[in-house]
Parts: structure tokens; C-alpha cells; sequence
């Protein structure tokens, strides 16, 4: 008689090791429609959404004013019959009861000074920022149906005129005054909204006596209640072009961006723990870039973005949420 094989319980555990770390790779998505980077995106019923943003072609910057929709279900991506009056990029974005909300940014010439709101497959224009307003690569996000800014310039081309002035942007175009951001002049730094609470973490500011752009791991948080900022535990390092994502109540993705010319961008990521508030080191991205990231029917999106000076990626990626909050 011919003796069965058994499966021992080290061979078990090592096919659910096998499983487990199968499951927690990034799955490779079809590419998105162009190479794009500094793009707003977004999730519409169920559909990620990419809005504006700009590509490079043959050493030329072009700014865009395309929508781009991708059905997870499918697994397919169709650039929508809708466009932006103008192109735009830099801009910052949100979710409000409305759906998927935008303003700011710049069309490459001037501000983009609509507001736009992607919902139900419709994208509805409102009166938005004046074109001075200093909201190009400013960070922020929405709290409740107000769209908060946090530094930026009014031109992506003159870094030295970022801000540290804070404001929100209501439905109706009127712009309320708010704190400072406590730190240096900041642009191009990672925002993520909580609840009432925007956090703030890396990003750049100008060093007007050498004349260069100088990244910072500087970390705020401010709570719309009390109207105040509070400072958190440094970033692990100093990063421009971060990206960050929440994940649930309390933990944020934090990844990507460029550190400095001699490392160059940077695929790692980490968990900042609201609770703990400390940062944990989380999976990294499928590629080193300055991306886009989205939460769409609990899975993340890692998409496009800067990945070399003057190139932009097609690239499009997705992990459950639960693979990186192990």
C-alpha cells in the first residue's frame, strides 16, 4: 500500500505565509490614459477620478484639463466626454456630501480660479479663487463642505513667494481668513483630513540667503474646533512631494516624494498613529514618485505622479487597506 503524503503543520504554515504575503503586494493596474502628475484626485460612485495635472513631451510642460474614470470593477479606464474650462494642476481636493471637490491650482499661465465638483458622473463649476490667491502646491483638504488651503504661491514657478497663510473656501466662493500655519512658508507637503483635524507633514520652503528650495520634516495638526495648531513628531525625514491618505480614524498613509538631489525620489512609506502619535514604518510603494493616492471601496490607489526631473508616469497601481495597516 502506498503511504499518502502528509502535510505537516510547518508545510501549512508556510503556504498561509506564501498566501499572506501574496495578498499585501500591490496589484498592477492597466496604465492610466497619459502620463500625468500634480493631478487632483478623487472617488465619484464608486469610480477613481483623475482631474487636470501636467505631463512632459519632448522637454515641453503640458498642463492638462482631461477627467479621467476608472470602474474597479472592470478594470478598465475611459477619459470622460467631460472637460475643465482650463487645465489645472497643483490644485487642492476633497470629499464633501457633494462628492469629489477641487479649487486652486494653477492652468500653467494663472490660477484656476473655478471650483469643481465631480458627482454622479456630472462635473458642476462654481465661482472659486481669485487668481492671485496663493493656492497653487498649497496643502489642504475638506472639513465638512468648506475646502481648507495651507500655504502655496500664487505661481508654481516662483517658490519664493510661498506662503504660510491659511484659509477655507465655501461653496459660495467666500473665502474665510484662517491661522497661520506655524511653520516656514510651505508648499508641495502631504495633507490629510481627519474628522475636524487637518495634518500637515513634509513639504518645502525657500531659503531666500542661498536661494535653493529647502525640503523640511516639520508635522502639524490643526483642529478646525479651537481654531488652533498643534506640532507633531517630526516626518522620519526631511521630503517634498509626500503623499498622504487616510486610512481609517486613526492612521494615515504617508509615502513617496523626493528627499534631496543626491537620493532622489523615494518609493517609502510609514503609518502615522493618530493615538500613539508616532510614526510606524508601513509597505512602500510599487515605484519611487511623487503620487497620487486614493481610498476607493477599500483599497488604495497609488497613481501616476513625478517619478524623474521632467517626466511624469502612466503607472497604476492598488492594495487593500488592510494589507498596509497589518
Amino acid at each position: 500500500m502506498t503511504a499518502r503524503p502528509i502535510l505537516t503543520i510547518s508545510c501549512l504554515l508556510a503556504a498561509l505565509y506564501l498566501l499572506k504575503a501574496e495578498a499585501s503586494e500591490w496589484e498592477k493596474l492597466p496604465s492610466l490614459p497619459e502620463a500625468n502628475g500634480g493631478f487632483a484626485c478623487g472617488v465619484d460612485h464608486g469610480h477613481v477620478v483623475v482631474v487636470g495635472g501636467t505631463r512632459w513631451v519632448n522637454g515641453e510642460k503640458k498642463w492638462l484639463s482631461s477627467v479621467h474614470l476608472f470602474n474597479p470593477v472592470k478594470k478598465q479606464w475611459k477619459t470622460s466626454a467631460l472637460e475643465l474650462p482650463s487645465s489645472m494642476a497643483y490644485g487642492v481636493a476633497g470629499h464633501s456630501k457633494e462628492g469629489f471637490v477641487f479649487a486652486g491650482g494653477s492652468t500653467g499661465t494663472k490660477g484656476f480660479d473655478s471650483q469643481g465638483s465631480f458627482a454622479g458622473g456630472h462635473l458642476v463649476l462654481r465661482q472659486g479663487l481669485p487668481k492671485t490667491k496663493p493656492a497653487v502646491l498649497a496643502a489642504g483638504g475638506m472639513m465638512g463642505e468648506k475646502l481648507i488651503f495651507v500655504g502655496g504661491t500664487p505661481d508654481a514657478a516662483d517658490l519664493a513667494s510661498l506662503t504660510k497663510s491659511v484659509f477655507a473656501l465655501n461653496p459660495n466662493g467666500q473665502v474665510v481668513p484662517l491661522p497661520d500655519y506655524p511653520g516656514q512658508p510651505i508648499g508641495i507637503a502631504a495633507s490629510a483630513t481627519v474628522g475636524e483635524q487637518l495634518f500637515i507633514f513634509g513639504g518645502a520652503h525657500w531659503d531666500a540667503a542661498k536661494q535653493v528650495v529647502v525640503n523640511t520634516s516639520d508635522a502639524y495638526a490643526f483642529a478646525m474646533e479651537t481654531k488652533s495648531w498643534r506640532k507633531l513628531p517630526s516626518f522620519p525625514y526631511a521630503v517634498r512631494g509626500l503623499t498622504a491618505v487616510a486610512l481609517s480614524d486613526d492612521l494615515i498613509y504617508l509615502a513617496g516624494g523626493f528627499k534631496n538631489d543626491t537620493e532622489g525620489f523615494t518609493d517609502e512609506a510609514f503609518l502615522y498613529d493618530l493615538r500613539k502619535n508616532e510614526y510606524r514604518p508601513a509597505k512602500p510603494l510599487p515605484y519611487k514618485a511623487m503620487v497620487g493616492l486614493v481610498v476607493c471601496d477599500r483599497q488604495v490607489y497609488c497613481l501616476g505622479g513625478e517619478d524623474k526631473q521632467k517626466s511624469r508616469t502612466d503607472a497604476c497601481f492598488r492594495i487593500p487597506v488592510a494589507d498596509l495597516i497589518k
